[in-house]
């Protein structure tokens, strides 16, 4: 099996082993004002650990409406570093052990920490919404609870029925 695959945690499922006659380096990868990267060398294969200054906050890369944790970038056969060490930003940590807790903890409430494991909406958590830990307002914020699809499908219908006139 030549397939390695980076896991939930942003590391790799098994050692890469780069071809024998493979030569080069990259270049040191820049730290950002928020990005710091730790290398253990800069030859192809080599890696560097990716961690933010602040120690509260993630290492991830956004793309496409997705965010995705990364803790390492490797200099590949190409010469360049995978992934790409400008595409890294920083978020907040989720707070894990208060995910799926059957309380809607708002800064748990966003998709980087799955909508709070479903504790923000009804619909996917089978029971009213405990909002107690809520200063202001606790809104299912989850596109796929079904409060959500719902609220999608009248838009859609709205939007058409403007739309015949």
């Amino acid at each position: 099996a030549n397939i390695i695959t980076c896991t939930r945690d942003g590391t790799w499922d098994s050692t890469f082993k780069a071809c024998k006659l493979m030569h080069g380096e990259c270049g040191q990868p820049a730290s950002s004002k928020y990005v710091e990267f730790k290398c253990k060398g800069h030859s192809i294969s080599d890696t560097c650990s990716v961690t933010c200054k602040d120690h509260d906050v993630d290492s991830v890369i956004q793309t496409a409406g997705t965010i995705s944790r990364h803790s390492s970038i490797m200099c590949t056969g190409l010469k360049k570093w995978i992934p790409d060490p400008t595409s890294f930003s920083c978020v907040q940590k989720c707070i894990e052990k208060f995910i799926e807790d059957e309380m809607c903890d708002p800064q748990n409430n966003r998709a980087y920490c799955d909508w709070d494991g479903g504790d923000c909406c009804a619909s996917t958590l089978g029971k009213e919404v405990d909002k107690s830990l809520c200063m202001e307002e606790c809104p299912c914020l989850d596109p796929d609870a079904e409060e959500n699809i719902k609220e999608s499908r009248q838009n859609t219908k709205k939007l058409i029925r403007n739309m015949n006139g």
